[in-house]
């Protein structure tokens, strides 16, 4: 019965979570031979303000972003292709 636990900084939503947990669960069953009713996920949140990494909590580091990187953190680092003007010829080589 493997079991696992993900702790991580509030913020995703309830649809991204599930996703997540999911893929979890699949990469469990496909590498342990166990089944999905075996697996347990758990996600374990904290705010920002209750996170630190290097000496700063989380809304400190997000504070001295510029709205572009604080955005481009808020989605895991995924660009956001749906606010993008039209392709270079420089961005398509």
């Amino acid at each position: 019965m493997p079991e696992v636990q993900v702790f991580m900084a509030a913020g995703k939503t309830d649809e991204q979570k599930k996703n997540m947990m999911c893929d979890i669960t699949n990469a469990l069953t496909e590498n342990l031979d166990c089944t999905a009713e075996s697996v347990t996920v758990q996600i374990i949140e904290a705010k920002w303000s209750h996170k630190m990494k290097g000496g700063q909590t989380f809304e400190e580091r997000r504070a001295g972003q510029t709205p572009y990187e604080r955005d481009q953190a808020l989605r895991g680092g995924r660009p956001d292709l749906t606010q993008q003007g039209p392709a270079t010829q420089a961005d398509r080589s």
